[in-house]
């Protein structure tokens, strides 16, 4: 898959993904990815290219540990971060501690990033779990050996022990956000990548972009539209109301998908699951009542933001950590990317289309003598 940027002198191939005409990781449907395998699995054939041997996968599972067990001045610093600091600032400024205080990985292999990516992602999810649970004035917790990656993802964010379908909706959720092509978060990391950049600074790079109000923002803001619209027989009339004055409908936009998104399919099953569960088939139907006046007034259907904002909400993740989350998942597809980008070497020298005044000669205001 080549993918070129607009006016610019960057191509990339990539052997990553692809995002059409098909959903594909490493020529893996990522639909069966995500109803068969785990969100590592998947992590380790992004990277790798392959999926884990025996062997691979008990080493990683030893690192994981390792890495959900944060250093004690990580563990205590958590805790110091002003109140004020959302999950995905503590998040950020984690990354850059860790850099300093232990040095950048700065790998050109595949082999060195499969030997620490594992503990990047056991230490950014013990730091947003640790801060979350201390805000809440809980005690923070250390993981279990009996759980695997998602067991201790949610052992660590809720301290309690996850049911089986629990389970396979973090990982199915996880797995379809692991990777989507070049993705804004993913051509920053690839930027940083090919210019040397080491891969903290490259993280801090998708981190960065994951902070603005795309993707994440989207997401959180598809709630503030069930809460806005409050009832079934409101939905059309609030549908038209925005598109009338040009505003955004948060959760029906996505720059890939014209006609909508494959994997929203996936997690509105899941949603329909835990809402019965819950006792919300209400918000379902007041879900799928926007959704149809959206389609009937505008044509479009759901990213996968749609779902997936109401389906954490339904397992009692906050939405301030729906950031966090997303670069979870989003690491195993960014760490692939950054490899990729180093074994490829330097990106080309960028081109620019000036569309700018034409030649002109600078003068002294004479006034301004």
């Amino acid at each position: 898959m080549s993918t070129a940027l607009p006016e610019s002198g960057i191509t990339w191939t990539t052997a990553v993904s692809a995002v059409e005409p098909e959903l594909l990781y490493r020529g893996y449907r990522v639909d069966e990815l995500a109803e068969r395998a785990s969100y590592l699995e998947s992590a380790y054939l992004l990277i790798a290219g392959e999926l884990p041997t025996t062997e691979a996968w008990a080493d990683w599972q030893a690192l994981l540990q390792g890495g959900l067990m944060l250093p004690d001045g990580i563990a205590s610093w958590v805790t110091r971060v002003p109140a004020a600091a959302s999950p995905m600032e503590v998040l950020s400024a984690a990354l850059t501690r860790i850099r300093l205080s232990e040095g950048a990985l700065a790998p050109g292999r595949t082999r060195d990033v499969l030997d620490h990516f594992p503990q990047w992602l056991g230490f950014l999810t013990a730091v947003v779990a640790g801060r979350v649970r201390w805000s809440r004035g809980e005690p923070v917790l250390e993981p279990r050996d009996d759980f695997g990656f998602v067991g201790n993802l949610w052992w660590l964010f809720q301290g309690r022990e996850p049911t089986a379908a629990i389970e396979r909706a973090l990982e199915t959720l996880l797995i379809l956000g692991a990777e989507h092509g070049l993705a804004a978060g993913t051509i920053a990391v690839r930027l940083a990548a090919g210019v040397d950049a080491d891969f903290a600074a490259a993280l801090q790079a998708g981190v960065s972009v994951a902070m603005s109000r795309y993707p994440v923002g989207q997401a959180a803001s598809t709630l503030d539209v069930l809460r806005d619209v409050r009832s079934n027989d409101r939905a059309r009339d609030w549908v038209a109301a925005r598109l009338e004055t040009h505003q955004s409908i948060p959760g029906f936009e996505h720059r890939v998908y014209r006609v909508g998104d494959p994997r929203t399919d996936v997690v509105a099953a899941l949603c329909r699951k835990f809402a019965e569960r819950s006792g919300r088939q209400d918000r379902e139907e007041l879900a799928a009542a926007i959704e149809g006046a959206v389609w009937d007034q505008a044509q479009r259907l759901p990213s996968v933001s749609w779902p997936a904002a109401r389906l954490l909400d339904y397992l009692g993740f906050d939405r301030s950590v729906f950031g966090p989350l997303y670069v979870i998942s989003r690491l195993a597809g960014w760490t692939a990317h950054y490899v990729e980008q180093r074994e490829q070497g330097r990106l080309p020298a960028t081109s620019v289309n000036y569309q700018g005044p034409p030649p002109r000669s600078f003068a002294v205001d004479p006034e301004r003598t």
